[in-house]
């Protein structure tokens, strides 16, 4: 049994990681990503790079893709992409 609700699913604090990065559900979506955690709780899981995309959802990336430019574009990684998505209404399942 864990005694200090203060650690994280992997045994690390958050003040021992003031990297950690927000990764939020609802149901089976993601709706917050990416963004400094200040709190345990907005901590539900992790990205680990792997995705899988629909033709629709190709489609959504590369008219995101388009709203930005060649630099901005070149700057983005993956978690910044889907933050950029999700923030802009489109859907992002888990």
């Amino acid at each position: 049994m864990i005694k200090n609700h203060r650690k994280l699913r992997n045994g690390l604090s958050i003040r021992n990681r003031p990297t950690a990065e927000t990764f939020r559900l609802e149901g089976q979506n993601v709706i917050k990503i990416g963004n400094r955690a200040q709190t345990i709780d907005e901590i539900e899981g992790q990205y680990r790079g792997l995705f899988k995309l629909t033709p629709t959802g190709w489609a959504q990336i590369e008219d995101y893709l388009a709203r930005h430019t060649a630099p901005q574009r070149d700057a983005m990684d993956m978690t910044t992409l889907l933050r950029g998505l999700i923030q802009s209404g489109t859907s992002v399942g888990a």
